[in-house]
């Protein structure tokens, strides 16, 4: 299947999906040729699309290549879109600015971390656990792994200090990067100091500690010769760096799961599953305006993606890995990044990012309709919202009465999606209340064929 036979949009009509989907189905190797070609680029080709072992029918996708996460997701950007917007972060508290960090400047954050890493020993196949809210440094840290070749575990800052301790007894990174503190519901979190509790029990604590200044008013003293606040010596690391060509088979991070599960996703099939759910599901259409003779903005012109895209989860969660970096980054978006996750967002700042942002791509929780109150004062326009995309797991009944609130333009589409942790991403969508599922291109539930990102059981 070539890369001009794709459709450029996800039919919503049922029986041309499903026609789509049977089509594609009998040739589901060349589909996801198809997409690992449109949507990444490879610093070696692939000698085959997907190899299966007869003895535990693990699939093997794209042997033979190599390619890099933070290639595909920052450097190939620079020339054609370096001065755009990767991130429009919003901060917990909702009277704290907004910051917004263009794909040059989070280049060159995730290389002085790289540079760091390589300084404290960190090689490729060494593992590097995050422990952090949501936040720019958060997503350059992982980047900044994936440059390495070392994989990430990024474990969510909800997460107790005994949860972190069992991460850290199977995993034993080299390094942990957390923060000082974070803030969650109007009250300040010391993180750091669950992370000092957790390496006292850890079997085999980290060698460093590398820790962001996040709330400067916050104090997190330091161990010597084992924590070193980043804040202090970032800028004597060099914004540049030469990233590894990785297998693509290699491991990019594990993920823990809230039952304690942990499972590892793979370089070349799970960024190719990320790309091509983020682009179909959300509709995200690189729409940036061309300068006159074709290229794309560059120099001192600032400016967003047209497609303004904002996925609620927070980045410890598989949603966070594929939707809030992986998936968007890659396919050159401009992302929206709340510190916290929905459940401590207030309304009145939900909708004001919704409206100061112009985002026209939400990827929302049904539960934020338990938390997210419709605005207090009138706003000033309606939103711009063309799709709404709402995770279907945990349905709740309040839901439609907030999407309601919302007051959706006749234009924007809603889907329910669900996110499953067997294919790294979304599996099944279907319109708003609608009855049957479809399943996303390319798998075959009923063969048990998850797709290019189907991860594998992590083994210590």
């Amino acid at each position: 299947m070539s890369t001009s036979s794709l459709p450029e949009k996800l039919p919503l009509n049922k029986e041309t999906y499903l026609a789509l989907h049977a089509q594609i189905a009998e040739n589901s190797e060349g589909f996801w040729e198809a997409q690992a070609t449109s949507h990444l680029m490879w610093c070696q080709k692939w000698d085959t699309v997907c190899t299966t072992n007869p003895s535990d029918e693990k699939a093997l996708w794209f042997a033979g290549a190599k390619l890099n996460a933070a290639h595909n997701c920052l450097d190939r950007h620079l020339q054609g879109r370096g001065e755009q917007a990767a991130i429009l972060w919003e901060p917990n508290d909702p009277n704290a600015p907004a910051q917004e960090i263009s794909y040059i400047e989070l280049h060159a954050l995730t290389c002085r971390l790289a540079n760091m890493l390589a300084k404290e020993g960190v090689q490729k196949g060494d593992k590097v656990c995050l422990y952090m809210p949501s936040l720019p440094q958060t997503i350059a840290a992982m980047l900044a792994c994936a440059r390495l070749g070392a994989v990430h575990v990024s474990i969510c800052a909800k997460q107790s200090a005994d949860f972190l301790v069992q991460c850290l007894n199977d995993t034993t990174p080299k390094v942990l990067f957390t923060t000082n503190a974070m803030r969650k519901s109007g009250e300040v979190h010391a993180l750091k100091s669950a992370v000092d509790t957790a390496l006292e029990k850890a079997e085999t604590p980290p060698e460093k500690v590398l820790v962001f200044n996040h709330l400067p008013e916050v104090d997190a003293p330091l161990q010597d010769g084992r924590d070193i606040c980043v804040n202090d010596v970032l800028n004597q690391y060099d914004p540049t760096h030469t990233f590894v060509h990785m297998e693509a088979d290699a491991p990019l991070f594990i993920l823990y799961t809230n039952d304690g599960q942990s499972l590892v996703y793979h370089t070349g099939g799970y960024l190719v599953y990320a790309a091509s759910t983020h682009s179909y599901i959300f509709d995200y259409q690189d729409n940036t305006p061309a300068m006159e003779d074709g290229s794309k903005p560059t120099g001192a012109l600032r400016y967003r993606s047209p497609d303004v895209y904002w996925c609620m989860a927070n980045l410890g969660s598989l949603t966070g890995h594929t939707y809030s970096l992986y998936g968007p980054l890659a396919n050159g978006a401009t992302l929206v990044l709340h510190e916290s996750t929905s459940d401590s967002l207030d309304g009145d700042h939900f909708h004001s990012i919704l409206h100061r942002h112009n985002v026209k791509i939400l990827y929302a929780s049904q539960d934020v309709g338990r938390h997210l109150h419709p605005p207090r004062e009138a706003l000033p326009h309606p939103n711009n919202l063309h799709r709404v995309v709402m995770s279907a797991e945990e349905k709740q009944a309040d839901f439609k009465a907030w999407l309601d609130h919302l007051e959706l333009n006749d234009t924007c589409t809603v889907l329910e999606a669900c996110c499953a942790l067997k294919s790294g991403g979304i599996a099944k969508f279907k319109g708003f209340e609608a009855k049957d599922f479809w399943p996303f291109l390319g798998l075959e539930p009923s063969s048990n064929k998850n797709g290019p990102g189907q991860p594998q059981i992590a083994k210590f």
